[in-house]
């Protein structure tokens, strides 16, 4: 169900931030629940080849901080039970967004591996070659550099 992802996303974005007269410019004159599932539904299962990669490396790392959290914490009854206290009667799950988190930043690290894994006729024939410092270099300064976390060179707009 991966390929849902990013219709949901699509349409959480659209509901949010656009008026009624541009959502059906948008759908030509359709309801959006009517463009979303005969035009955005299959285009996506069309593509989901290309989310395969991305889904298993992301599936992979969720599984393996959950097992590293579980483990940490005593079992999953204590790893549910860890909360955090913003006043002495709210508290806040503390497990489920470090999971979130911790899979975010890791995941994308996993990319190039699963591309040589999933697709090896593509031209990635080995996992030597996928273990290449420039991918990983690539994706440090993508996720890390000026470009993701503002730094000062980034400018919106254009430059």
């Amino acid at each position: 169900m991966t390929p849902l992802f990013p219709v949901i996303g699509f349409n959480q974005l659209v509901f949010r931030f656009m008026d009624p007269q541009t959502r059906l410019l948008l759908t030509t004159g359709s309801s959006m629940a009517v463009f979303t599932a005969m035009t955005l539904v299959p285009n996506a299962f069309y593509y989901a080849p290309v989310l395969l990669p991305f889904a298993i490396g992301n599936g992979i790392t969720a599984m393996g901080l959950y097992a590293i959290l579980e483990k940490g914490a005593g079992g999953p009854e204590r790893l549910a039970a860890l909360n955090f206290s913003l006043f002495s009667t709210l508290y806040m799950p503390v497990a489920g967004p470090a999971l979130g988190v911790g899979t975010a930043l890791i995941t994308p690290f996993t990319y190039p591996i699963m591309w040589a894994l999933v697709y090896p006729e593509l031209g990635v024939s080995s996992v030597e070659t996928a273990l290449d410092f420039e991918s990983y270099s690539a994706i440090w300064n993508l996720m890390f550099g000026e470009f993701l976390m503002f730094g000062e060179k980034f400018q919106f707009g254009y430059v």
